[in-house]
């Protein structure tokens, strides 16, 4: 147990220690993309957009560090307000459309046709529900299809993400929860941290909900989150 809890203060100390370098470095990067500090050339804009991306990688893990050390340490406070499910899923696809857009992929609704509210942290529960059609675009190929279903129980809001891409073995579908897990088909696909799917569960089970998955290989994968509707 003391070892836990120093690996999660080493954690959560080295990620804070990181976020100001990062934020310096990106800032620079950002200035020098503008031309601040005089016109680039074709060859030079790009590599100054290639540094921008892998220091956005690495500021992502960072923050992903971060999470994990304040949800194991319990020190992570959920801003709770109340929100409509579909709302929130509006939202997230308006943020992921370009992506869509350029991967020519269809991202398709059938969202409940009430309102169903829930009390959750609004910028926690968009990271869910952002990391699961983050995902379903990264792995879903070009041209495919995206589907959000919304609806509910008697007690839980229920969000599906469904998509035709490259699947996952049953064995895959337990691992995956698991911090720095990847698959070895998503390896080769996209880069990731392996921390994103295992944060997701964490938030969603802090805010008392569940997330499981189901998933075929070669067939497409669909996960599905489970909220408690805000009481009357």
């Amino acid at each position: 147990l003391d070892l836990d809890k120093m690996k999660t203060t080493f954690v959560s100390q080295a990620s804070h220690d990181l976020r100001t370098p990062l934020t310096a470095i990106k800032g620079s990067l950002d200035n020098l993309a503008l031309g601040v500090a005089g016109e680039l050339n074709e060859k030079q804009t790009r590599v100054i957009h290639r540094a921008i991306n892998s220091v956005n990688r690495l500021s992502d893990l960072v923050n992903d560090l971060l999470n994990l050390s304040r949800i194991e340490s319990g020190r992570l406070i959920l801003e709770k307000s109340n929100i409509s499910i579909n709302t929130l899923i509006q939202a997230t696809i308006y943020e992921n459309n370009p992506t869509a857009d350029q991967k020519r992929i269809q991202i398709a609704t059938d969202l409940a046709p009430e309102d169903i509210n829930i009390h959750v942290d609004i910028s926690k529960m968009e990271r869910v529900i952002g990391e699961l059609v983050g995902n379903a675009l990264k792995y879903t190929p070009e041209g495919g299809t995206i589907e959000i279903h919304s609806n509910k129980n008697q007690t839980h809001a229920i969000v599906s993400v469904k998509d035709n891409g490259i699947g996952m073995t049953k064995d895959e579908c337990t691992k995956i929860w698991e911090r720095f897990y990847r698959t070895h088909a998503s390896q080769k696909i996209a880069k990731g941290s392996g921390l994103g799917l295992s944060i997701a569960k964490e938030l969603v089970e802090l805010h008392g909900g569940s997330i499981q998955v189901e998933s075929q290989v070669n067939q497409g994968t669909t996960f599905t989150v489970l909220l408690p509707i805000e009481a009357k």
